[in-house]
């Protein structure tokens, strides 16, 4: 085919799909120059000139995606600490079951382990052993050192986790968990002492165990 004609297919392809659209900076008539024999060149420029400018555009949009990405992941181990926050051995489970099920990736990180069957059945265990345990008068309170201590440590254990199953900082994923641990220690202590006024602790205590496994299916599942 003739470079002529060739050109001729192209200008009737941009007409069609309204040159107008292109934007203003680019002197379309130098594009379509009287001369045949550089009209093909004029073009591929005008065309590879379009492309360059809205490369900065797809790259700024690329970045505002994996900064999206990035706070989501550390808004869900905000979100596991905080569950560790309510009910300590809740958490580790729900992430031990998660890693099983390769829900979560963490093959080849430190916390591979989390994922291994033994590990699966202890904290399982520890965790129905907490549910029940939580109901009886002389559990202390979360928010005493010691409880605290262990909701800030599952905490960061699983908020590691989860970041490090997204190919993220297990550092900062164990600080975050950490903090959303004594967040949903202090918040969960808060809330029940107001609604106990009101309504039977049993009852208080069995909503707050179906909520802490909801939230951790949630985070985990995602």
């Amino acid at each position: 085919m003739h470079s002529d004609d060739r050109v001729e297919r192209y200008v009737g392809l941009i007409h069609f799909l309204d040159i107008s659209r292109f934007p203003r900076h680019v002197n379309r008539r130098t594009c379509f120059a009287a001369t045949s024999g550089n009209r093909l060149e004029r073009l591929d420029l005008f065309l590879h000139r379009d492309s360059g400018a809205a490369a900065p555009s797809l790259l700024q949009a690329k970045a505002r995606i994996e900064s999206s990405s990035l706070n989501y992941v550390f808004l869900l181990a905000i979100g596991i600490g905080i569950v560790a926050g309510l009910r300590s051995l809740t958490a580790p489970a729900v992430v031990a079951w998660g890693a099983y099920l390769n829900w979560l990736n963490l093959h080849g990180s430190p916390l591979a382990f989390m994922g291994s069957a033994t590990i699966v059945g202890i904290f399982s265990v520890l965790a129905i052993g907490e549910l029940v345990g939580d109901k009886l008068p002389m559990i202390p309170k979360r928010t005493s050192p010691a409880p605290l201590i262990a909701r800030i440590i599952t905490g960061g254990l699983c908020g590691g986790c989860l970041c490090a199953s997204a190919g993220q900082s297990l550092v900062v994923g164990a600080f975050l968990g950490g903090i959303g641990a004594v967040v949903g220690a202090f918040l969960g202590y808060g809330i029940r002492r107001r609604i106990d006024l009101h309504i039977n602790d049993l009852v208080v205590a069995v909503c707050e165990d179906v909520v802490s496994v909801g939230l951790a299916l949630f985070v985990v599942s995602r």
